[in-house]
């Protein structure tokens, strides 16, 4: 039975301003924004926002989704949304959200899991782009599982995303190791040498990472992987350092950031 209607009206009222706290929690944890669509991606490119951090290594997943949004006719909102750059669009004719999170490397997942949850999309249509230092400059990967490698960014995105799950698709960009006597941490901040820089434009990197998400959004990953993983690297350029030195430089990363 409905309750009378000059009851019920004062009623709704009340309920509407009791509620509008929660609405506006839900709101600024992006929760509940937009119609759910099931084709749609997330594509996720990490890195540090900020001009000196502009075409470092580190955020070679930013200067891949920036060319990909750039391809595709999409541009990114001057506005922050979610803690995040976003561009909305289809590549191949499907629907995808681009992201680029604003707060900082080693946080990058609170801003994922807040564009996932607004627009309801699941992690595991989540595809993330970042640099990786176990590759060689030139070398483009496409994984569909794995650990984060030391690297913060994915570490954040394990933790808060995925809540310790390690299966989710991701391209990683070959950034090599540091010469001798360089830190971890130099070496990511710093700008690709002249040499290791005409190795990116010669192999066409950046452009190869997006044809990685291409393939994932038009064959799927298994058959993506097995044509990306299998073309030759472009080029090899970059010095070495120890795992151990890695994870300790790694550690002392997310202290800085």
């Amino acid at each position: 039975m409905g309750l009378p209607p000059l009851l019920g009206a004062p009623l709704r009222l009340a309920r509407r301003v009791i509620g509008f706290p929660m609405r506006l929690v839900n709101r600024a944890r992006g929760i509940g924004g937009g119609a759910a669509d099931p084709n749609r991606w997330l594509v996720v490119g990490l890195g540090n926002p900020g001009s000196k951090f502009t075409r470092t290594r580190h955020n070679a997943g930013f200067d891949a989704v920036s060319l990909l949004a750039s391809a595709h006719g999409m541009s990114f909102t001057g506005a922050l949304k979610h803690r995040s750059m976003i561009a909305t669009g289809k590549i191949a004719n499907v629907p995808v959200v681009l992201a680029m999170p604003q707060t900082f490397m080693n946080l990058s997942g609170e801003a994922i899991r807040d564009v996932l949850r607004w627009y309801k999309i699941s992690p595991k249509r989540m595809l993330v782009l970042y640099d990786d230092m176990d590759s060689p400059v030139g070398v483009v990967k496409l994984k569909g599982k794995g650990g984060h490698g030391g690297h913060n960014g994915v570490r954040n995105i394990i933790d808060e995303v995925t809540r310790g799950e390690k299966t989710f698709a991701r391209v990683k960009i070959g950034i090599g190791r540091p010469a001798a006597g360089v830190s971890v941490i130099d070496h990511v901040l710093r700008r690709f040498t002249a040499e290791e820089r005409e190795a990116l434009e010669r192999g066409e990197v950046m452009r190869e990472a997006g044809d990685a998400v291409v393939a994932v959004l038009t064959d799927g990953l298994e058959k993506a992987m097995t044509r990306v993983n299998n073309k030759k690297p472009a080029a090899k350029v970059g010095g070495e350092v120890g795992g151990e030195d890695r994870e300790k430089a790694a550690v002392a990363a997310a202290a800085a950031e």
